[in-house]
């Protein structure tokens, strides 16, 4: 049985050594953001054990790379709009 992640953990891919961080899961899937939120890879939480390895990234000066950013609400109020609700 796969552990299933939080939203808001942290993984490093195995083969590039990029920073990700979960943004969405369901029940097979997760979808994980990189430090540029253009670079999203969609994945089974099993490969999750197999590709990635869990993180904790400590914030510098209380601001990390992969957080919300300052346009965080804008995205959030396109993604509500684009999604009807």
């Amino acid at each position: 049985m796969n552990k299933v992640p939080m939203v808001g953990a942290r993984f490093k891919s195995i083969l590039t050594g990029r920073l990700y961080q979960v943004r969405m899961l369901t029940e097979l899937f997760a979808v994980l953001e990189g430090e540029d939120p253009s670079n999203r890879v969609y994945t089974e939480i099993g490969n999750l054990e197999s590709f990635y390895e869990q993180v904790d990234i400590k914030p510098h000066r209380g601001e990390s790379s992969l957080g919300p950013g300052p346009d965080a609400s804008r995205h959030a109020v396109a993604l509500r709009m684009t999604l009807g609700e």
